[in-house]
């Protein structure tokens, strides 16, 4: 039995010799790293330490140990001291731009702003509803005229043999007519031969008419757009109050929008896939830098808010023309969420007067009449300044012409600075 018990142990060790030979022959294998993991010091891990609420508000406050803290001694295991503190540093800036504010609220300043806006807004649209008003009171009364005219025409032409008393009578009551039309002759204005920014009463460009007198809810829609995407920029940036937040990211939009709104923003209300071509369908107004971040055209500060109208109404002339040049593309495909100015989801409170200013669905109606190309001359239209500026001055946040909407073979933007309209808004 012991002899037994020698072998197997002989055995035992003779197998376990072989089996170290053959893990010694064998090299290990070795670990290949991308270039991306080459450059990095730290292993990025799914789980992270602080939540995104945490990090959002203290990654600002991050600094590195120094010795006036209390520390005996500073070692850096990956770089040096300068190296380190210039890595922190553009840390924190690449994330002050991909972060989000969680709890950004909106300021004093931006809802004076809003609330200024909706009261300009409700205030067009009861004009519009006075104008329409009128027009129709004045079709009405030019209708009846024609009738009358026509039923003296029709006597006179019935006249008795011998009664000439009575023929002079109707004569001179026809006659009597011809002149009382002469004389309420009214007003007239080429609208569609009217150069859109250089109107200076917007609720007057004539003959008591309104500048947004051919507007649809489609084009009110895009007004109210323009004037959100403008403040949220402005607003923003004031909330912040730092200078290296260069404004909001694109992938951050709809959150600040709800957070400044209280409604959701969805490209698909717009008829587009991506929030930056939602931009685009107001890029007069606003525009993406070359970094995604979202900025105005516009200066934030502004005595009247005139200029969206003009913007407004130059959109639909333009998209107009391109329509007559069967560019579907250029038809807006707007859902009805969008149209009421409640995007879809959003929650039950109202900010004012129904998020927009007045109940303008109900007092609008279908028209809009024939387009012309108007406003402007050879080698494109004839821009000013907008924004707080003087005559003779760079106005806004530039001076040079702007050309909306591409003419010219551009399609919006800028030509320079940030541009500016210098006409009176009022």
């Amino acid at each position: 039995e012991k002899l037994e018990e020698e072998e197997e142990e002989k055995e035992d060790e003779e197998d376990k010799e072989e089996e170290e030979e053959v893990e010694k022959e064998e090299e290990p294998p070795k670990a290949e790293l991308t270039d991306e993991e080459k450059k990095m010091s730290f292993v990025k891990r799914d789980i992270k330490d602080l939540t995104p609420v945490v990090m959002s508000a203290a990654f600002a406050k991050f600094t590195l140990p120094t010795k006036d803290e209390g520390f005996d001694d500073i070692k850096y295991e990956w770089a040096k001291g300068a190296k380190c503190d210039e890595y922190l540093k553009k840390w924190i800036l690449e994330r002050k731009l991909s972060m989000r504010i969680e709890d950004l609220q909106p300021s004093t300043w931006f809802n004076q702003q809003w609330a200024k806006w909706q009261m300009a807004v409700k205030a067009w649209q009861s004009k519009l509803a006075e104008y329409k008003t009128v027009v129709a009171k004045k079709a009405a009364a030019k209708a009846a005229k024609e009738a009358k005219k026509a039923a003296a025409a029709k006597k006179a032409a019935e006249k008795k043999e011998g009664d000439e008393k009575e023929e002079k009578k109707e004569d001179t009551e026809a006659m009597e007519v011809e002149e009382e039309e002469k004389e309420e002759e009214e007003e007239s204005i080429d609208f569609e031969a009217l150069d859109v920014f250089g109107v200076d009463d917007i609720l007057n460009v004539g003959a008591e008419t309104p500048i947004f007198k051919e507007f649809l809810m489609e084009d009110w829609a895009m007004l109210s757009l323009r004037f959100e995407l403008h403040i949220l920029t402005h607003a923003f940036r004031k909330d912040v109050d730092d200078p290296e937040r260069l404004g909001i990211h694109l992938d951050h939009l709809a959150f600040y929008y709800n957070r400044y709104f209280k409604k959701t923003l969805s490209p698909k209300d717009y008829g587009v896939e991506s929030f930056k071509e939602i931009v685009d369908l107001v890029n007069d107004s606003v525009y993406v830098t070359p970094k995604s971040v979202l900025e105005s055209q516009l200066d934030g500060e502004m005595e009247t808010f005139a200029v969206f109208p003009k913007l407004t109404e130059e959109a639909r002339r333009y998209r107009g023309l391109r329509l007559a040049l069967g560019e579907e593309s250029a038809q807006l495909k707007l859902s009805g969420a969008a149209l009421q100015g409640n995007r879809q989801n959003a929650p039950q409170k109202q900010w004012g007067n129904n998020q927009g200013g007045g109940n303008w669905q109900q007092k609008q109606q279908q028209g809009g009449g024939n387009w012309q190309p108007v406003g402007y001359q050879q080698g494109g239209y004839k821009q000013q300044g907008y924004g707080k500026s003087q005559q003779g001055k760079d106005g806004g946040k530039g001076g040079q012409s702007y050309r909306p909407y591409g003419w010219g073979g551009n399609k919006g933007g800028k030509a320079s600075g940030k541009g500016g309209w210098t006409d009176k808004w009022y």
